[in-house]
């Protein structure tokens, strides 16, 4: 397996060519199951700790408006 030399002016390709780097990709095989999804990563711990911070801001917004509204 030889190095592939950068092109110079000299060995430039001709204009019905187009360069390796840009040479359009075969197409793909066709394939008759479906791509594999990835899986998400389970976030029931997370959801729950936010829940539990909800209800601590409902429950503060909740004592300074009683605490607003008897004053």
């Amino acid at each position: 397996m030889g190095q592939h030399a950068p092109p110079t002016v000299r060995d430039a390709a001709p204009s019905s060519e187009i360069p390796d780097p840009y040479r359009p990709l075969p197409p793909a095989a066709a394939s008759s199951a479906p791509p594999a999804a990835e899986e998400e990563p389970n976030s029931t711990g997370t959801l729950f700790l936010m829940m539990i911070f909800l209800m601590m801001i409902g429950a503060l917004w909740v004592i300074v408006y009683l605490m607003l509204l008897h004053r």
